[in-house]
């Protein structure tokens, strides 16, 4: 739950990605947001989520043979050989949750997470070019931020697909921006109650809406499995 923006796109021209990458740094840098760039080879098996959030199918190159279409279906995990070079750049803005602003060799914007779980094997990539940042804990002027810095791409050559929650990419209307975070704000601190009532009549004791058992909006980013910490930190391409 949350004021969110979600983004697709894809860099036509993949030679425009350097001074991209500069200047995403850069307009970070001015905002004192910490950033990591990203240049690695995805080498292994790709798990893509198939489903369809947006009114019409979607591509996802993984290598010279696979393309998955989307498809208007039940979303479910399909497994696919990946060999790609992920290249860009991660901003992390406080309280928000990380603008993935990467793509891959094709030029398509993506995200590569290892995948976690029993079934992972060393190797397999959870892919996902259907990319969001939630906002709604860092407030107006920070999604204005992230707003521009997706402008910036555009700007930069990144053809986007932008569905924001809060208005602002549509309308530019900063007023209804901070109305919508301000509503989601207290339906938030009402649901946090309710869970505390929940508690109390579970555990048999008092317990509060801020009880850190409680917790909402906490963004969680998965740590790199031990093989994954020190392999593949550049791709090493002309």
């Amino acid at each position: 739950m949350g004021v969110t923006i979600h983004y697709q796109g894809k860099l036509t021209d993949t030679s425009r990605l350097p001074v991209l990458v500069t200047a995403i740094q850069q307009a970070a840098t001015q905002r004192g947001w910490p950033y990591t760039r990203i240049d690695e080879r995805i080498l292994g098996t790709a798990e893509v989520l198939v489903s369809r959030d947006l009114g019409s199918p979607q591509g996802l190159i993984l290598d010279d043979d696979a393309t998955i279409v989307v498809e208007s279906t039940p979303a479910h995990s399909e497994y696919h050989p990946v060999d790609d070079r992920w290249r860009g750049i991660i901003v992390i803005p406080p309280a928000c949750e990380s603008i993935w602003l990467t793509f891959g060799r094709d030029g398509q914007m993506i995200t590569y997470l290892p995948a976690a779980g029993s079934h992972a094997q060393p190797g397999t990539y959870l892919a996902n070019t259907s990319i969001f940042t939630k906002t709604q804990f860092a407030g107006a002027d920070i999604h204005i931020g992230v707003c521009e810095l997706l402008r910036l791409c555009q700007q930069h050559g990144v053809e986007l697909e932008v569905t924001d929650e809060g208005g602002y990419w549509e309308t530019g209307d900063r007023q209804q921006l901070a109305e919508r975070i301000s509503f989601l704000d207290a339906a938030i601190s009402t649901v946090s109650q309710q869970a505390a009532q929940i508690l109390n009549a579970v555990l048999g004791e008092e317990v509060v809406g801020n009880d850190p058992r409680i917790e909402i909006g906490k963004n969680i980013s998965p740590p790199l499995p031990d093989w994954r910490r020190d392999w593949g930190r550049s791709a090493h391409e002309n």
